[in-house]
């Protein structure tokens, strides 16, 4: 596990359109450069999941929660 989160390379783009915050971003691994696909990944907020969403063959992944929520973002392979 400590290996696979020091290969994980994370870009989030955040975009607020209305009422909700849209992140994206791509998770790769930092040696090999490769896309890893079927990643898992939550939003928290005070310990409660309050979206989800699993990275596609490309790795790239969309998650959108209410705008102005802090949130915490844990992936999972």
């Amino acid at each position: 596990m400590r290996l696979l989160l020091s290969v994980l390379f994370l870009t989030i783009n955040v975009q607020l359109i209305s009422q909700i915050s849209t992140f994206k971003g791509k998770v790769i691994n930092v040696k090999t450069k490769e896309s890893l696909n079927l990643v898992n990944i939550i939003a928290k907020n005070n310990e409660k999941v309050i979206a989800g969403t699993t990275t596609n063959d490309k790795g790239e992944y969309e998650l959108v929660v209410p705008r102005g929520t802090s949130i915490v973002l844990c992936f999972y392979c």
